[in-house]
């Protein structure tokens, strides 16, 4: 699974703050880099503004949130939207 959440479409808005700058997150790519069937899934997560790579995040979904995806990939946008605390926006 692969997204890419493009301004074009959906925005995805929130103030990223490191340790020198501060980031509106525009975008988000999302995959699934490792899975073992019927266990768990790592998903790589990165932010970009205006283009521009900002941070990657790998997270591991298993228990409860692995046996709750199921099928619906929509539950991984979902579920990284939240743990990150972002949020779409149509535009």
């Amino acid at each position: 699974m692969f997204v890419y959440i493009k301004p074009k479409t959906e925005t995805v808005i929130r103030e990223y703050i490191t340790s020198s700058e501060t980031y509106m997150i525009d975008s988000v790519s999302i995959s699934v880099t490792d899975l073992k069937l019927k266990s768990y899934a790592v998903i790589e997560t990165v932010f970009f503004s205006q283009g521009k790579y900002i941070k990657k995040f790998s997270d591991l979904l298993d228990g409860d949130n692995y046996n709750n995806w199921s099928s619906d990939d929509q539950y991984i946008i979902d579920y990284i939207l939240n743990k990150y605390e972002l949020s779409t926006v149509a535009i």
